[in-house]
């Protein structure tokens, strides 16, 4: 497939305030600013103000571009470099620079403060519409906590199909006080061309956003779903990984947490679980080349669709990660 000549350049200029609807909230004690939604489908909210986290991520993944929609538009190298930059200026302190390498892609950089946590983040948000289709660019959603010291990032590939996987996310990031939140923009099978599947498409912003913030401290953690009626009953209803044949320390440490917390728990070995180990995952591939840690997880419908057992999941996350950067 073709990909796009870069749009990094050449664009009219135009009110950007005229593509944004302000949703209006209930003032109690002091005024609130809620989430606006900007763009025409397509997921592109413009976190703003204060609201909960969860529920802005629910929104983003609602309207996100479905399975054969087309919805994705393939990024050009030089975009890819662009929001890469942007990132990196994001976690160097550098507001200003990564707005205006942003902007010209059409994402808006803003703050948005977590209510559930008082967490203040930094968010990089499509603000659409910039694709040929009319709506957003699919690339995705970047959060940052610049006051973590945390070096988890989490990393939601699949939040579409992966049903509820991105509140799985949204509760690990909270729970670990994670450094970064990191949410795919479309479905895996958004593009026909098989482009849009963020875990295994080396050439997309997700990755290189996902680069960017790799150190060889670094832990790096996937949450997938999978139908535990499709597998036998030895898969459990978590499937713990490394990405590779050989689960690493960080992993097998997870696993045995998960296990005391009362989950039935498979760790991936080469042949356990074996089709459920993420081993063609290209965000595990580029952080085991860079040193770093990768946790691969996939997690049956049943933990997913609820808030309490998502919820104890993410404790158990939170915690052992805690001990492994104190290790």
């Amino acid at each position: 497939m073709a990909t796009r000549a870069s749009r990094l350049a050449g664009w009219p200029g135009r009110t950007r305030l005229a593509a944004v609807v302000a949703v209006p909230v209930l003032l109690v004690g002091a005024v609130a600013v809620s989430l606006a939604l900007a763009g025409r489908g397509g997921g592109a909210p413009n976190p703003t103000g204060r609201g909960d986290l969860e529920r802005l991520v629910a929104d983003f993944v609602d309207g996100m571009p479905r399975a054969h929609s087309g919805g994705y538009d393939v990024p050009s190298a030089a975009e890819m470099g662009a929001m890469a930059s942007a990132f990196q200026a994001l976690l160097d302190g550098d507001l200003a620079g990564a707005s205006a390498m942003a902007g010209p892609l059409g994402y808006r950089l803003s703050s948005f403060t977590d209510t559930a946590t008082g967490r203040t983040l930094e968010v990089l948000s499509d603000e659409g519409p910039r694709s040929a289709a009319g709506g957003s660019h699919g690339w995705g959603l970047y959060f940052h906590d610049p006051r973590s010291r945390s070096t988890l990032t989490v990393e939601v590939a699949h939040p579409l199909d992966d049903v509820h996987s991105a509140l799985v996310g949204v509760d690990i990031f909270r729970d670990a006080s994670a450094a970064n939140l990191l949410v795919a923009g479309t479905s895996r099978y958004a593009d026909p061309h098989e482009v849009a599947d963020m875990a295994h498409q080396r050439d997309s912003v997700f990755e290189r956003v996902h680069e960017v913030a790799l150190r060889s401290t670094s832990v790096d953690l996937e949450p997938h779903g999978f139908d535990e009626t499709d597998h036998p009953p030895t898969y459990g209803q978590i499937v713990v990984s490394s990405g590779s044949h050989t689960p690493s320390d960080l992993v097998k440490s997870l696993a045995a947490g998960l296990a005391a917390a009362g989950f039935s728990v498979c760790v991936y070995d080469g042949r356990a679980c074996e089709g459920l180990g993420g081993t063609s995952n290209v965000q595990g591939e580029s952080s085991r080349e860079a040193g770093g840690h990768f946790v691969h997880l996939e997690i049956d419908r049943a933990i997913r669709d609820d808030p309490s057992l998502r919820q104890q999941l993410a404790e158990v996350v939170a915690r052992t990660i805690a001990r492994g950067s104190r290790a």
